[in-house]
């Protein structure tokens, strides 16, 4: 009986870790992204109508639909139909993705209900490093984070959390220094790279209708993590090259995610800026 209360204490200790080191962080911030662009949506609207979210959804729309595609596709669904960008001012839509799921296949279902709505993170995430890439290759550097993923015994104690928050700050701040360089910001390009990352930014997080699904998505991740945690246990040699592959996944994550975080948060700036001289201008 002491051993396997002795195995569970293990595995939750390391399912613990990986969740508050990656998912808890990439969770708050994508629920930070969530809150952004239904500001920036409201804000556009309220000052330059429907009509205003043409001026970011040609672009962040196409990527928002390609990624539930993608996502629908490699989690074994059939798409049915696909509107890219086709804005309706009646419904509020501006495209959509209608796929198929197969009953049949329980499995698939739940990894395709868990993926399929989160998707737009991390394939508008892919579209800013691709941007990145192409016209600011040398912060991309800055934004392959490296995090030490504290071990499984380190859930007992604060020092490690906060060495990696530390390290999570800092790689932060270097990111945005190496984005926002006074060379590159003399570059006229520069900008056409900031109003392309905006269009992207506005648009990357999924739609409350993207959320109905939400539970399947929440356990399949929950069964993993524990899952994760019952292999370090069981299995002690795996403990080091997990935990240094949940490392290495923190990181990507993160990086991808701050990234994404710093250019929605430059267009709900931009665009709750331009908002407010609108409507003051109008003298509401």
């Amino acid at each position: 009986m002491n051993g396997i209360l002795e195995f569970a204490g293990q595995s939750l200790a390391a399912s613990g870790a990986f969740f508050v080191a990656v998912v808890l962080p990439v969770g708050a911030m994508c629920f930070a992204l969530l809150i952004l662009t239904s500001s920036t949506d409201r804000w556009t609207l309220q000052a330059f109508g429907f009509r205003g979210l043409y001026i970011t959804g040609w672009l962040g729309v196409p990527v928002h639909e390609l990624s539930h595609a993608a996502a629908a596709v490699l989690t074994g669904h059939r798409i049915c139909s696909i509107k890219l960008f086709s804005p309706n001012p009646r419904t509020g839509m501006l495209g959509s993705v209608v796929y198929e799921m197969d009953p049949r296949n329980r499995l698939k279902t739940l990894i395709g209900c868990a993926l399929i709505p989160i998707a737009p993170y991390f394939g508008g995430a892919l579209c800013l490093w691709g941007f990145t890439w192409l016209m600011a290759p040398e912060a991309l550097s800055a934004a392959q984070f490296s995090i030490t993923l504290p071990g499984a015994n380190a859930i007992s104690g604060i020092e490690p959390w906060l060495d990696a928050g530390g390290q999570l700050l800092g790689a932060s701040v270097a990111l945005l220094q190496a984005v926002f360089t006074l060379e590159r910001m003399q570059n006229p390009w520069f900008y056409l790279y900031l109003y392309l990352c905006v269009c992207v930014g506005a648009h990357l997080s999924p739609s409350a209708q993207d959320f109905v699904n939400w539970v399947p998505a929440v356990v399949f991740g929950a069964g993993g993590i524990l899952l994760a945690g019952a292999l370090v246990s069981w299995f002690p040699s795996l403990r080091e090259p997990m935990f240094n592959a949940g490392s290495w996944l923190a990181g990507r994550l993160l990086g991808f995610t701050v990234l994404a975080l710093i250019m929605t948060s430059l267009a709900a700036i931009l665009i709750g800026g331009a908002s407010r001289v609108v409507l003051r201008l109008r003298g509401e």
